[in-house]
């Protein structure tokens, strides 16, 4: 039978996750003291909490600075996020299979004698909606999650032989959700090598297979920037959709959030994208994002884009060959070798893409290697697509399991 505190009793109201649990707050030792930092112990940051099973973080620290400015958590505990702005979207929770220290933002909530640790941690992940409509903001603007608001939140857990069940069930889903991600992971990593075999070996060499020629983008592709972006591309009525840098991922265009612009017919005449088009981004934060091309599907073709990323239109080079050359390593250490960076920013501009070194392939070979790289793009969207579904089986499960919904029937001895 769960506990019950003096002050719930007083209230007459039904149990709360403070009569399961106990709180532990973190912090963070001094950045200037060297002593503190390199060691041997995780250090917990929102940042690093963007798995449920965590087994690396990105700083570590040594005794003398968990000493000085942190604690150091059992392995049992659950890992939230109660200050930050991805409290905006999203409450992360985590688990570690170590001890851990932790910064500020974040809260240790171990579990009682009434609660398994995984279920609790699960537990909290059924109800992130309901914590996120808790958020409120600092004085400063940062959203926040307040400790009086978690400690009343309502709680009344199923006895510990049920939560193992569920945990059992979840964790199986977990396991699955793991090998999926792996699968792809190496599946991504296989591909790489496919095309590092079949297009860029050789690349600094002088020596190339009978038919094979060296280029530039500029001989090979027609070169445009896209349209400018100012004040008076206000949305009006039959706006145009336009792709920006956002929506060019690698080797993908994300159509889930088109924005809207004005462009005249000239301007919708001279921008506009056709299938099979290349779209290559002229500058990102991260050195390593510059110039990460994605061909435009079928569905895009008739969009705009912005004047942060170049199209690119051939009919000498094999759209799918084009665009994993573009996106491949040779491609990387150019942009590294002749990018610009102002405030923060690396870019490049036409000049240095068109002057950029390409293989072209003859056009029989040329499709005999994009068949090869669309059989592998095309498996790797198949483990995607089962992957989500093990994601979204897992969402309704612990929706089901962990509000109790759906009770997991539990044998009892004779």
């Amino acid at each position: 039978m769960h506990k019950r505190s003096s002050r719930q009793m007083g209230r007459g109201s039904g149990p709360v996750l403070d009569d399961y649990v106990t709180w532990q707050s973190g912090g963070t030792p001094s950045k200037a003291n060297q002593r503190y930092w390199a060691g041997n112990i995780p250090w917990i940051t929102p940042k690093d909490m963007k798995w449920f099973d965590l087994e690396t973080t990105t700083d570590y620290l040594t005794p003398a600075g968990v000493a000085a400015g942190s604690k150091v958590a059992p392995q049992s505990v659950t890992y939230i996020v109660v200050r930050g702005m991805i409290l905006a979207h999203t409450f992360p929770v985590s688990q570690m299979s170590t001890p851990a220290a932790f910064n500020q933002d974040v809260k240790a909530v171990a579990p009682g004698p009434e609660l398994i640790p995984r279920y609790l941690a699960y537990w909290f992940q059924a109800h992130a909606g309901d914590f996120l409509r808790l958020v409120g903001e600092s004085t400063h603007g940062t959203k926040k999650l307040d400790l009086p608001d978690l400690r009343i939140f309502p709680m009344d857990p199923p006895a510990l032989a049920e939560q193992a069940k569920i945990v059992e069930i979840l964790t199986a889903v977990d396991d699955q959700i793991r090998i999926g991600n792996e699968m792809v992971s190496k599946l991504n990593l296989l591909s790489s090598g496919v095309a590092d075999r079949l297009l860029y070996e050789g690349v600094d060499s002088a020596d190339l297979p009978a038919g094979w020629r060296f280029s530039t983008v500029g001989e090979v592709y027609e070169v445009q920037a896209g349209i400018t972006l100012g004040p008076h591309r206000a949305p009006r009525r039959n706006s145009n959709g336009y792709l920006r840098v956002a929506n060019v991922q690698r080797s993908a265009v994300d159509l889930g959030d088109v924005a809207r612009l004005h462009a005249s017919p000239v301007e919708q005449a001279r921008y506009r994208l056709a299938t099979g088009d290349l779209l290559v981004v002229e500058g990102h934060a991260d050195i390593n994002q510059i110039g990460r091309c994605a061909r435009v599907p079928e569905e895009a073709a008739g969009l705009v884009y912005q004047n942060h990323l170049f199209r690119l239109r051939s009919t000498q080079m094999n759209q799918v060959v084009g665009e994993a050359w573009l996106n491949s390593r040779f491609a990387r250490q150019y942009w590294r070798r002749t990018c610009s960076s102002s405030s923060g920013l690396n870019t490049i501009n036409s000049r240095q893409l068109r002057a950029m070194r390409v293989i072209v392939p003859p056009p029989e070979e040329q499709g005999r290697i994009a068949a090869t790289l669309l059989g592998m793009a095309e498996r790797i969207e198949h483990e995607r697509e089962t992957l989500d579904k093990l994601v979204l089986q897992k969402a309704g499960l612990i929706a089901d399991l962990l509000t109790g919904r759906v009770r997991v029937p539990v044998g009892v001895a004779s």
